[in-house]
Formats: C-alpha cells, sequence, structure tokens
C-alpha cells in the first residue's frame, strides 16, 4: 500500500474500484483527515487525460453545497493522479446492505437534500451521470453528500464519455449511447436510488445487455405489497422514471416538490399491510 501522496500520509485502504482505489489520508498541513481517490488509468495513457480529470476537478471543486463532497486538490504523483476530498465515513450503499430497506420518512429526506444538490450543479450545467448509492456519502449526522462529479467521465476516455455510468443505474438514452444526456439523465438514476432505498434492491437487475434492455423497454416493477409504500410515492419514482426523458420531471426541484406533496397528503404514520411488524413512519 502506498504510504504517503504529497503532503498527505496514508493510513488506510478504505474502498476500491474499476476506476479508482480510496485511502483514509492525513494532511499534514492542515491537520484534517481526508479521503484520496487514487485514479487507476495512469497520466501516461492517454495524452487528454490529466487535462480532462483536472477540468472535471475543477469542476467539483466550484460546486460549494452542502449535500456535495468538498474537493480540496488534485495532486498528480509520477504516473498516478489523485484528487483530495473531505472525508466522509459512511455511504448509503452501506448502509442498505446493513440494515436493508430505509423508512419512508429517511428515503424522501435523502432524496429531496440530493435534490438539491443536484439543483445547483444543473444550474452550472453540470451533470453528474452516475448516480446511485455508492456516490451518496453519509457524514456522522447522516447528512447525505453526493460524491464524483464528472469522475466517471474523466476515466474513460477510450470510450464515450458522455455514456459512461453503473448499468444498473443507468438511463436509457445512456444505455442507448446518447452523445449528451442531460440533467433528466440524472432523474431517472435518482428515482432508481429512490427505489432501492425504499426496497433494499434496485428496480432492475441482470447481465449488461439485460440491463439495457430492461431500462429502454420494461415498465417500473411494483413494490412488494409487505413494504407498503403508497401509491403517490410510487407515482413519484415512476415519474423520475419515464422511458422518454420529455415525460420525466424536467427539473430536480420538480421531483423535490413531488415528494414534498406526497408528504403532505399523508398521516403522520402509514400502517402497512398485516405482513409487516412495524408501522413505518413518514
Amino acid at each position: 500500500m502506498l504510504e504517503r501522496i504529497g503532503r498527505f500520509e496514508i493510513v488506510d485502504r478504505i474502498g476500491a474500484g474499476g476506476q479508482a482505489t480510496v485511502y483514509l489520508g492525513n494532511d499534514t498541513v492542515m491537520h484534517r483527515r481526508v479521503a484520496l481517490k487514487v485514479m487507476t488509468q495512469l497520466v501516461s495513457s492517454e495524452k487528454a487525460y490529466i487535462d480532462t480529470i483536472m477540468r472535471e476537478a475543477r469542476l467539483a471543486a466550484g460546486l460549494n453545497h452542502p449535500n456535495i463532497v468538498t474537493v480540496h486538490d488534485l495532486l498528480v504523483e509520477g504516473d498516478y493522479a489523485c484528487i483530495v476530498m473531505e472525508y466522509v465515513p459512511n455511504s448509503l450503499d452501506r448502509e442498505l446492505s446493513a440494515h436493508g430497506p430505509m423508512s419512508i420518512a429517511r428515503a424522501t429526506e435523502i432524496t429531496i437534500q440530493i435534490c438539491d444538490a443536484l439543483s445547483l450543479a444543473h444550474g452550472k450545467d453540470i451533470v453528474h451521470r452516475d448516480i446511485k448509492p455508492h456516490n451518496i456519502l453519509l457524514d456522522a449526522k447522516g447528512i447525505p453528500k453526493l460524491a464524483d462529479f464528472g469522475i466517471a467521465r474523466a476515466t474513460n476516455l477510450s470510450a464515450s464519455l458522455s455514456s459512461t455510468g453503473t448499468p444498473v443505474y443507468m438511463s436509457p438514452e445512456q444505455c442507448s449511447g446518447e452523445e449528451s444526456p442531460d440533467s433528466r439523465s440524472d432523474i431517472y438514476s435518482l428515482g432508481i436510488t429512490l427505489y432501492e432505498m425504499l426496497s433494499g434492491g434496485p428496480p432492475f437487475q441482470g447481465s449488461a445487455p439485460k440491463l439495457y434492455q430492461m431500462h429502454m423497454n420494461e415498465p417500473v416493477p411494483d413494490f412488494r405489497t409487505d413494504l407498503g409504500i403508497p401509491p403517490g410515492l410510487m407515482e413519484v419514482i415512476r415519474k423520475c422514471m419515464e422511458k422518454s426523458p420529455e415525460d420525466r420531471y424536467q427539473d430536480v426541484l420538480e421531483v423535490a416538490s413531488g415528494l414534498r406533496e406526497f408528504l403532505s397528503d399523508q398521516r403522520t404514520t402509514v400502517t402497512v399491510s398485516p405482513e409487516v411488524e412495524e408501522e413505518r413512519d413518514i
């Protein structure tokens, strides 16, 4: 394992994927803990790579919002590029893996806050392109923070920069290889993420080719009845996940408004079907 990158001491490896390895680091100058995302692709492998990742990192660093992970710096050490970010200890995917479906209150709260974060980014013409539980971090107080703006595009120069993403969460237009999916693509992926928060799993599963076909052609499956998800909330998810971008919510603030309208129409407690021993608070 690496021991040091510039002024940052490596404390531990905290995550790894196809695009990068993430380390917990100690900033010896600012005396704070940080996350160090060391990109897998070598700087020398593509001439345009370092310029691209620098541009994307600068864009991400310009997004100042309480629900967006702060990007502190970009370092190049030898043949490796490293993004220095705010350290956030938990993530939505870990939470779902450990505890299963979330309450309606918690799932809608997280989604509304992510809508606020995306509204800032979309207002600057920045589309995330990889909304999923893995990229929604949770701080010590449980506040969600969206991570990895632009990184998916920057780390796959050999493919279409606009079509990168994770197949389980990709919009139909991403699956079809559309050159420049807009903010409504993020809305589709956010709908899948909300579905997963409420059910414990995404609506579509399978191989990448099968997932592409499902995203483009198959309707959103109903929730299991024992989950007790109200129809009004399912309507919000279905509108997020319409196949055609024109039929979806046109702005993330419309998604947040739809969720708040749903909540205002509900009683304080929703009693679900008899198979569920506990009530789900909203």
